[in-house]
């Protein structure tokens, strides 16, 4: 994928390399958690897009989503996997939209971006300025059209973007909470890190 992104204008063959790297990415997030039961060996080879989509549109009809930002060197590529097919954007990564990314992940900042601290220091800013920033650099075009109240999204974080709260962004006059039924989906590498988590720490919402 990344070859192709660097060296091709073909739309064929990006488009043949991005419905590959899609399937390749849930066969192995399926792989580890059913390899160990030998009664579920084989159930993998299934989870392909086609069979993905078949099953969410299932339950949920057209009212789904599943989105996977992912980082590349210094680009990002907003993929995504709906109904009506598979969806990519990409733009490269400025040194101010990383440091936005990093400071919305940190801990540390939470009162500053999520209470708005930020628009009471300065008073000429927008409310939820940075959160509203953030949505506009992470949430693809595609993506904004579908949203809705009973819309049904899959977030696939990477990296950093684990530690985003993105129920939190601010979409014009809503929330992203408040646009989608938000599911997050961790990377096998973070789900061992999950027992870690404070959960007695303050709430974000």
């Amino acid at each position: 994928l990344k070859a192709v992104l660097s060296n091709s204008h073909d739309s064929e063959a990006l488009q043949h390399a991005l419905n590959h790297y899609l399937d390749s990415l849930i066969r192995r997030r399926n792989h580890s958690l059913l390899a160990s039961d030998p009664k579920q060996q084989g159930i993998e080879e299934e989870l392909v897009l086609e069979l993905l989509n078949q099953r969410l549109s299932r339950s949920y009809g057209s009212n789904w989503s599943v989105f996977y930002p992912l980082f590349l060197d210094n680009k990002i590529l907003l993929l995504g996997i709906s109904p009506h097919g598979v969806h990519m954007e990409q733009y490269n990564l400025q040194a101010e939209h990383k440091n936005l990314i990093e400071r919305a992940c940190q801990p540390s900042m939470r009162l500053l971006l999520y209470r708005d601290l930020e628009q009471l220091q300065q008073p000429e800013l927008p409310a939820w300025n940075s959160l509203r920033r953030l949505a506009d650099l992470l949430l693809p075009r595609w993506l904004h059209m579908r949203l809705n109240p009973q819309h049904h999204l899959i977030i696939i974080p990477s990296g950093i973007l684990h530690m985003l709260p993105w129920a939190a962004l601010r979409l014009e006059h809503t929330w992203l909470c408040e646009q989608a039924i938000i599911q997050l989906s961790p990377s096998l590498h973070h789900v061992s890190g999950l027992h870690a988590i404070n959960t007695a720490a303050p709430a974000l919402l």
